[in-house]
């Protein structure tokens, strides 16, 4: 694609042969939702039960390993808790 612009310091059109060509597409799903609003308090019940339920699956998994595998031996070491890694 060729850009040709008037040139008004030498008085004549002049064709650009190389122009540089950038796009960018942005899209952004979602609504808005005002916080006083039905939809809203809808919303923040639903995460609510959804934290909840996933804590009580948690809960139930890790008391399944404690009993299948018995407590970890470092828990009641506090040096070992020192010195073991965290994320």
């Amino acid at each position: 694609m060729n850009v040709t612009k008037f040139s008004y310091k030498e008085r004549v059109f002049k064709t650009e042969d190389v122009v540089e060509q950038i796009v960018f597409h942005y899209s952004c799903d979602g609504d808005i939702l005002l916080l006083d609003a039905d939809e809203a308090r809808d919303q923040d019940e639903f995460l609510d039960n959804k934290r909840s339920r996933d804590k009580k699956l948690l809960d139930t998994m890790n008391a399944a390993v404690v009993k299948e595998f018995g407590g970890d031996e470092n828990d009641k070491d506090e040096a070992a808790k020192k010195k073991s890694l965290r994320n």
